[in-house]
């Protein structure tokens, strides 16, 4: 083969094995061996740039031969090709870009390294060596909050209070204000009385004496625990366990303390309750908070009927619950008509020999709806024994027992002023006469309204006399001054 097509050849296949095609040879090329002089061959410049996947070529000027002679092969000097950038390995760009690190980092690697570079496997301990789960000792919400085994709410901008009630109501709806209506229980049953207990909010910002509800005028539509004293929830017990609960919440007092309080007249259930938790609060009273609520409708009527309806089992439920619950200090505060189904309540059991021994510390009424006549004459001599003390709150500024008078015609015991009737012949019964306080809401719930009020209430639950919460004493009663005192005023 001539050694000139065997040059030329050569480097065509190995140019062909690198992928890239030779630049086909032109004409001004192939025609050199026909001429007697060959032409220069036009170098390229080093700044050209070739279009496609053109090869790039040097040469020589070629030298000037005989005629006559044969042309030498022309001296071919091969560049070396433009190799496209190769694309990156999947995700992970070009490949010297990304060194594998070192095993040891493998926690810090993102999740694809990871797949590729695993993390040596770590042997488990064994089961023995492993720690016991953590467990979250019982806690107990502040102000008588629930106490459970399971994880306490998250509550945020209130205090919960837990207030235990006995109730012969009957039931209603399934929301919480409305789980008990005006309606007496059902009388088929062995006994009309429920015990359960219930949650009450109390908001961080609460004013002493106020029962924080919705208002249009502060464009407020619904309940919020944060903002307003809410009946958070009712759930009835059954009697053992309701004890038990009890016990518990007595346990918070030094006494072993215990508050029952009775309303009034209209009054529902979810009112009672609230009224129930905020004096609770108010008075900072550590032990059980307890509440009876009878069936009282807006109906006068009907609401005397039902008080006296009520009775066998108000006496139920503070001789088979109240007294079995270990409780040592029994407090017993009545308001309005409420007062007429307390006193007629001890005074049966009074009487009764089974109850011979029952005693309470501090037996408030107030403002009573009872005829005074009827309270002097035939309750105040059976029960002034049954308690240490017997506070009796009453007004010339009540509204509601002015009306009360107009359709019985009889002076009201929660009468002040020239009604005002007194117990000189047994000095354990104290008559308060709160006509000369200074209260722009002072009206027939005063005593759960009114901050001085509340101040002087818990002076009686503490044991203090008239006289030692600061009382001026008249004929037969003390009076409150007309300064207006603060909650926070501790009793002198």
């Amino acid at each position: 083969m001539d050694r000139r097509l065997l040059l030329g050849v050569v480097p065509l296949i190995f140019l062909a094995g690198c992928g890239q095609t030779a630049a086909p040879t032109t004409s001004k090329s192939a025609s050199m061996s026909n001429h007697e002089e060959a032409e220069d061959v036009e170098p390229v410049p080093a700044d050209e740039t070739r279009s496609g996947d053109e090869t790039e070529l040097s040469s020589e000027p070629a030298s000037t031969e005989p005629a006559g002679s044969e042309p030498s092969a022309p001296e071919l000097t091969l560049a070396p090709p433009d190799l496209p950038e190769l694309p990156p390995v999947g995700d992970l760009g070009p490949i010297l870009e990304h060194p594998i690190p070192d095993r040891s980092g493998a926690d810090e690697l993102p999740p694809m390294i990871h797949e590729l570079v695993p993390a040596p496997p770590v042997a488990a301990p064994p089961i023995a060596e492993l720690p016991a789960p953590p467990t979250a000792p019982p806690t107990r919400c502040p102000a008588g909050g629930a106490a459970s085994g399971s994880s306490p709410p998250i509550d945020k901008g209130f205090t919960r209070v837990r207030v235990f009630y006995g109730t012969d109501r009957r039931r209603g709806g399934t929301t919480p204000n409305e789980f008990y209506n005006d309606q007496r229980g059902s009388e088929g049953a062995a006994s009309a009385l429920e015990l359960g207990h219930c949650d009450v909010s109390i908001p961080y910002k609460h004013a002493p004496g106020e029962i924080e509800r919705p208002s249009v005028w502060r464009f407020e539509f619904r309940e919020l625990p944060a903002r307003h004293v809410m009946l958070l929830d009712v759930r009835p017990l059954d009697p053992a366990r309701w004890q038990n609960d009890v016990r518990e919440h007595l346990n918070e007092s030094a006494d072993l303390a215990a508050m029952v309080f009775v309303h009034g007249f209209n009054v529902d259930f979810a009112s009672a309750a609230r009224r129930t938790a905020q004096m609770k609060y108010d008075l900072g009273f550590p032990g059980a908070a307890i509440l009876y609520s009878w069936p009282a409708p807006n109906n006068y009527v009907e609401c005397e009927g039902n008080a006296i309806w009520t009775l066998p089992h108000l006496m139920e439920f503070l001789t088979e619950h109240v007294q079995k619950s270990g409780a040592k200090s029994i407090h017993l505060i009545a308001h309005s008509m409420g007062t007429r189904v307390l006193a007629t309540a001890l005074k049966e059991l009074v009487a009764s020999p089974a109850a011979a021994q029952v005693r309470y510390n501090q037996i408030v009424l107030a403002a009573p709806d009872i005829d005074a006549a009827v309270f002097k004459r035939q309750i105040a001599p059976q029960i002034v024994t049954a308690a240490e003390r017997i506070s009796i709150y009453s007004s010339s500024n009540d509204w509601a027992l002015v009306a009360s008078k107009k359709v019985h015609r009889y002076t009201r015991l929660g009468e002040a002023g020239a009604s005002l009737t007194t117990f000189p012949e047994w000095p354990q019964i104290e008559v308060l006469d709160a006509s000369n306080v200074d209260e722009s809401l002072l009206g027939h719930s005063y005593y759960g309204d009114s901050p001085t009020i509340l101040r002087d209430v818990r002076g009686v639950l503490g044991g203090l006399g008239a006289a030692a919460r600061g009382l001026r004493a008249h004929t037969n009663y003390y009076l409150f001054s007309s300064r207006r005192t603060l909650l926070s005023d501790r009793p002198r």
